[in-house]
C-alpha cells in the first residue's frame, strides 16, 4: 500500500491498535520493509518476536500507547518489548486517571511525538487570581477573589494583599 500510495523513497507514519500495531512493528524490523518506515504509533500491540530480539533492529522512531489496567493486553507482560526497541516512547496510563486516558489527552502525546511540538503547552508560569480587599455592608473586612479573568487581563495581572499594598 505505500508504495501504492507515496513516491518512492517516502517513509510512512505507521498508526496501529491491537494487531495492527503488530504488523507496523514487524515492518519496521523486517530487511523488505524497513526503508520505507517513518515512524510508528502502535496503540496496545499484540506482537510476539519470532526471532530472539527482532525488535532491537527497529530504527524507526516508536510510540507506543497502552492501559495499565487493560485485562487483554498486560503491559507487565509487553514490558520487555518494549525495553528492546531502541528509540521508543511509551505513554502509559490508566483507565481510571481520566485525564491522562482521554482521547484530548492521547491525540496531544502523539501530535508532540510525531512533530515535536506540544499544540497545548503547560502553562510556564504560575498565574495568581487577582483579590482584593472589600468590606462587608456590616463593615467587616474581606478578600475578595476574581473568578472570572479575561485572558488579556492575565498577563501583567498583579493582587492586592490584606493590608492593601499591590504584590505581585
Amino acid at each position: 500500500m505505500i508504495d501504492a500510495l507515496a513516491p518512492a523513497g517516502t517513509r510512512a507514519v505507521l498508526v496501529g491498535s491491537d494487531w495492527g500495531g503488530g504488523v507496523a512493528l514487524s515492518m519496521a524490523h523486517s530487511r523488505k520493509h524497513r526503508h520505507r518506515v517513518g515512524s510508528i504509533v502502535a496503540h496496545l500491540p499484540s506482537y510476539s518476536e519470532v526471532e530472539k530480539d527482532e525488535l532491537r533492529r527497529i530504527k524507526s522512531d516508536v510510540m507506543v500507547c497502552w492501559v495499565k489496567d487493560d485485562q487483554m493486553h498486560n503491559f507487565s507482560k509487553w514490558k520487555p518489548n518494549l525495553k528492546k526497541i531502541p528509540r521508543a516512547t511509551a505513554y502509559v496510563a490508566s483507565r481510571h486517571d481520566e485525564a491522562a486516558w482521554s482521547c484530548a489527552s492521547r491525540e496531544r502525546a502523539i501530535v508532540k511525538f510525531l512533530t515535536g511540538v506540544d499544540y497545548l503547552p503547560a502553562a510556564q508560569a504560575v498565574i495568581k487570581r487577582p483579590t482584593q480587599v472589600v468590606e462587608s455592608t456590616e463593615g467587616v473586612k474581606a478578600t475578595a477573589h476574581q473568578n472570572i479573568v479575561f485572558r488579556g487581563e492575565l498577563t501583567r495581572r498583579t493582587t492586592t494583599d490584606h493590608d492593601g499594598a499591590a504584590g505581585g
